[in-house]
């Protein structure tokens, strides 16, 4: 599994393994690799003249991520399998959701109290 947290300035990749069963339970995950790459929201948009996004400009935003991507995947020999799995965190990949899901406002879940939270 790749966890990722796209950020305004950075942008985190996890790469997580299942550990060996342990007998009590499912098999913990357990970091194999991770990296904070120098791109994010943000930066990219400076980068790259900010407002008006071109498909030029897009694909050029593209090619940027990936070879940081591409970097990750290449120094910890390659996301092998054949499923990988995306975890995404942040505020960025519930945005990029809402598009998906063509919401026209994001209603988050209602919080639910944790025993320890009732005091």
């Amino acid at each position: 599994m790749v966890l990722f947290d796209i950020g305004g300035g950075s942008s985190e990749l996890v790469w997580l393994d299942r550990s060996p069963p342990s007998g009590r339970g499912p098999p913990l995950p357990r970091i194999k690799a991770w990296a904070s790459l120098p791109v994010g929201v943000v930066t990219l948009a400076e980068r790259h003249g900010g407002h008006l996004v071109t498909r030029e400009i897009y694909a050029a935003m593209i090619a940027e991520v990936a070879t940081f991507v591409d970097g990750f995947v290449a120094e910890h020999g390659g996301l092998k399998g054949d499923h990988v799995h995306l975890l995404g965190t942040s505020g960025t990949v519930t945005t990029i959701a809402g598009v998906h899901l063509e919401l026209r406002r994001y209603e988050p879940p209602p919080r639910r109290r944790l025993l320890d939270d009732r005091r």
